[in-house]
C-alpha cells in the first residue's frame, strides 16, 4: 500500500514518467499475485533445512511445508524479510557540487561485485563544467573526427599533387582548378572551426573561446594564415592567368608541404585513442608505408626538377644524356625514370643515370643519408615489435610451464589435466576485458574527470530499468551518486557462473550481453525435475535483493 501511494504521488507530480509508473504498477501487481496467504506460520524456522532455502536474519519468518514426496521434505519461505537498512557504511561517497554532502546507497557484497555487465558501451559526452560558450563543438565528437579525417585525405592529395605540379610545371586548369578552390574553401572552414572547437588544457576539456583563441595563437595560427594566403594567391593567379606571380606562387607552393604535420596530429587524436592493439599495429604499418611512398614521391619530383631547371657548375645535368627519351615520351616515362633512381638510392641498387654536376652529387649523398637513417629506423621498429611479441609469448609459455608443474605435483587425474590445459589455451586467445581497478592509468585522472568517466560507463546499463529512468528524470544527481557508490562491473567469460543456487544475493544484476542458461534443480527450487532456460542478454535479475533478504534458488 505504501508503494502504491508513492507511485500515485510520483505520477501526479511528474507527468513525463507515466510509462515508467505504469510499468512499476504492473510489476507490483505481479509480486502481489505471487503471495501465498494460506501458508501455515511457524514462530521459528527449523535449525536445519534439507534442500530448502533460509532467507533473512534470525527472527520471526513465515514458512510453508512442501510435500516430502516432491521436494524431499524441504521447507519454502512464504514471506521475505525486508532489509532493515537501505543505507550502509560499506559505501560512503562524498561528492562535491556546490556544497559537500554524503550519499550512502546500497550494500556492496563482499567478494562478488554487485553488477555483471558484459559489452558495456560508453554514453555520449555529457559536456564540461565550464561549457559556457554557444556553438562550441566537442573536439572528439563524431562530426569533428569525420571532418578531420576528410582533412587528412586533402592533405594527402596536396602532398602528392604539389611536388608534381612544381617539378613538371603543369598548368592547373579545368578540374584541377575546381579541386584547388574546393580545397581552399575547406581550409578556410577549418580555420574558422579552430576557434569554435573545444581544447584540452592540462587534461581538462575547455570550451571558452578566449582560452581556445590564445591556445591557437601560440600554436597553429601563424602557419595556417600563411598557408591560406599561399592558397589564395595561387588560385587567384591561376584564375586571372597572371604570369608575374607565377614564379612566386611556384616557390610558395612548397610551403604547403608543412601540412603533413597535421596528418600525424589528426590521426593521433582521432584514431589512436579508440582502436585495439592489433588495429593500431596495422595502422602504424600503414603509416610507415605511406610515409615511405610519399618520401620517394617527393624525392622523385625534386630529382626531376634538379635535372631540368636546377643549377649546374659543369654545364651538364643528368637529363642531358636522355633528353630525347625523357622529353619525347611524356610525363610518365620521365616520372618512372626519376623514381627508379630514387628507389635505387634507397635500396642501394643500381641505376643507369649518371650524375652531371655538384648539386646533383650533393642531392645523391643526402638521399643516401636519408635512406640510411630511414632503413635503420625501420629495422629497429620491426625488431622492437618482434621482440615484444616474443616476450609476450615467452610470458605465456612460462605460465603454462608453471601450470603443468603444479598439476604434476598435485597428481591431478589425466582427464582433468587435459580439460584445464584446453580451457587455459582457449582463454588465452580471447580478448581481455578490463575493469576499472585493473587500469592503473585511471589513477592519474583528476577527481571530476574520474567521476564523469565512471558515470559514463555505469549509467547506460542502469538506465535500462524503468525505476532508475524515472529516478533520473526526477533527480539526475542522485543517479550519478548511485553509479559512483553502489554500481560495479564484472565481465564473465564463456562457461563461467553468474551465481550458484543457495547463495545470498545482495545486489541486483543487469546482464548486458551474451547467452546465459538458468538452471533450477529440485533440491533448491520448487520444480519436479531439473529445468534449464536459455536466454540472451539485456535483462535484469535479482531486483528484489535491493529491498529484501534474497537467496538464489537456481544457477546461472
Amino acid at each position: 500500500d505504501a508503494m502504491e501511494e508513492l507511485l500515485r504521488q510520483v505520477a501526479a507530480k511528474h507527468k513525463s514518467c507515466q510509462q515508467e509508473v505504469a510499468a512499476l504498477h504492473h510489476q507490483l501487481a505481479n509480486l502481489r499475485g505471487r503471495g501465498t496467504s494460506a501458508a501455515p506460520k511457524i514462530a521459528e524456522p527449523p535449525k536445519r533445512v534439507t534442500g530448502g532455502v533460509e532467507v533473512g536474519r534470525t527472527g520471526s519468518r513465515s514458512w510453508t511445508s512442501i510435500d516430502a514426496s516432491d521436494q524431499g521434505g524441504s521447507l519454502w519461505p512464504t514471506d521475505l524479510l525486508i532489509r532493515d537498512e537501505w543505507q550502509s557504511d560499506d559505501f560512503v561517497h562524498q561528492q562535491s557540487s556546490g556544497k559537500d554532502h554524503v550519499l550512502l546507497v546500497g550494500r556492496e557484497p563482499r567478494g562478488r561485485p554487485s553488477g555483471f555487465w558484459h559489452g558495456v558501451h560508453l554514453v555520449p559526452h555529457t559536456g564540461s563544467s565550464d561549457q559556457g560558450e554557444r556553438w562550441v563543438c566537442h573536439p572528439d565528437s563524431a562530426r569533428s573526427i569525420a571532418f578531420d579525417l576528410f582533412g587528412v585525405v586533402l592533405v594527402a592529395y596536396e602532398l602528392a599533387s604539389v611536388p608534381l605540379v612544381m617539378a613538371w610545371q603543369l598548368e592547373v586548369t579545368g578540374g584541377l582548378s575546381v579541386v584547388s578552390w574546393a580545397t581552399f574553401l575547406f581550409w578556410v572552414c577549418d580555420f574558422v572551426l579552430a576557434f569554435n572547437k573545444g581544447i584540452y588544457v592540462r587534461g581538462q576539456l575547455v570550451f571558452k573561446r578566449p582560452v581556445i583563441a590564445a591556445h591557437y595563437l601560440r600554436r597553429w595560427l601563424v602557419i595556417d594564415v600563411l598557408l591560406l594566403l599561399v592558397d589564395f594567391i595561387a588560385n587567384v593567379s591561376i584564375f586571372m592567368g597572371s604570369t608575374s606571380l607565377r614564379n612566386v606562387v611556384v616557390c610558395c607552393r612548397a610551403f604547403k608541404l608543412v601540412r603533413i604535420l597535421r596528418v600525424f596530429r589528426i590521426i593521433e587524436k582521432s584514431i589512436f585513442w579508440g582502436i585495439g592493439v592489433v588495429a593500431r599495429v596495422a595502422l602504424q604499418a600503414t603509416l610507415i608505408a605511406f610515409v615511405a611512398i610519399l618520401t620517394c614521391h617527393i624525392l622523385c619530383c625534386g630529382w626531376w626538377a634538379i635535372g631540368v631547371i636546377g643549377p649546374t657548375d659543369t654545364g651538364h645535368r643528368w637529363t642531358d644524356n636522355y633528353s630525347d627519351d625523357l622529353f619525347g615520351h611524356g610525363l610518365m616515362y620521365g616520372y618512372t625514370t626519376s623514381l627508379h633512381w630514387v628507389i635505387s638510392q634507397m635500396t642501394l641498387g643500381s641505376s643507369d643515370i649518371v650524375i652531371g654536376n655538384s648539386v646533383e652529387r650533393v642531392v645523391a649523398i643526402a638521399t643516401l643519408i636519408v635512406a640510411l637513417v630511414a632503413g635503420s629506423t625501420l629495422i629497429s621498429m620491426m625488431s622492437a615489435g618482434i621482440l615484444d611479441i616474443r616476450n609476450a609469448r615467452h610470458s605465456g609459455a612460462s605460465g603454462l610451464l608453471r601450470l603443468r608443474e603444479f598439476l604434476r605435483q598435485q597428481s591431478i587425474p589425466a582427464g582433468l589435466v587435459a580439460e584445464v590445459h584446453r580451457q587455459v589455451h582457449e582463454r588465452e586467445q580471447e580478448v581481455i576485458m578490463y575493469n576499472e581497478a585493473e587500469v592503473e592509468a585511471l589513477n592519474k585522472l583528476g577527481r571530476s574527470t574520474r567521476m564523469k568517466l565512471s558515470c559514463a560507463v555505469r549509467a547506460p546499463p542502469l538506465l535500462t530499468h524503468g525505476l532508475w529512468r524515472m529516478w533520473n528524470s526526477i533527480d539526475a544527481d542522485a543517479i550519478k551518486s548511485l553509479c559512483l557508490a553502489a554500481v560495479s562491473l564484472r565481465f564473465i567469460r564463456a562457461d563461467d557462473d553468474f551465481f550458484l543456487a543457495g547463495e545470498p544475493a545482495t545486489a541486483a544484476l543487469y546482464i548486458a550481453d551474451g547467452q546465459q542458461v538458468y538452471t533450477q534443480a529440485p533440491d533448491t527450487s520448487i520444480v519436479d525435475y531439473t529445468e534449464s532456460t536459455s536466454f540472451e542478454g539485456d535483462l535484469w535479475a535479482c531486483e528484489a535483493a535491493l529491498w529484501s533478504m534474497w537467496v538464489t534458488v537456481g544457477s546461472m
